[in-house]
């Protein structure tokens, strides 16, 4: 049983031909110099990591419990 887990937060930016109301713009840096091999018309979701711990179990209980059915697999889970 591992006890590394990570918290992560996925944003949806695809610009779809029927948003109206939203509109995203994307652009990729390193160091102040753009990426040119990111294609920004290409990204359609930004992933960012908002959480990690280790070796607490009572967390790791946690969502093995309420989001991950019991399964501690390492898998990805979805929470709300």
């Amino acid at each position: 049983m591992g006890l590394d887990m990570y918290l992560s937060k996925k944003t949806t930016v695809k610009n779809w031909d029927f948003q109206k109301n939203e509109v995203y713009s994307i652009t990729s840096k390193l160091n102040g110099k753009i990426i040119p091999h990111i294609k920004k018309g290409r990204v359609s979701e930004i992933t960012e990591d908002v959480g990690y711990w280790r070796k607490d179990n009572h967390i790791h209980q946690w969502f093995v419990k309420n989001c991950q059915g019991g399964v501690d697999d390492c898998g990805l889970y979805e929470v709300e």
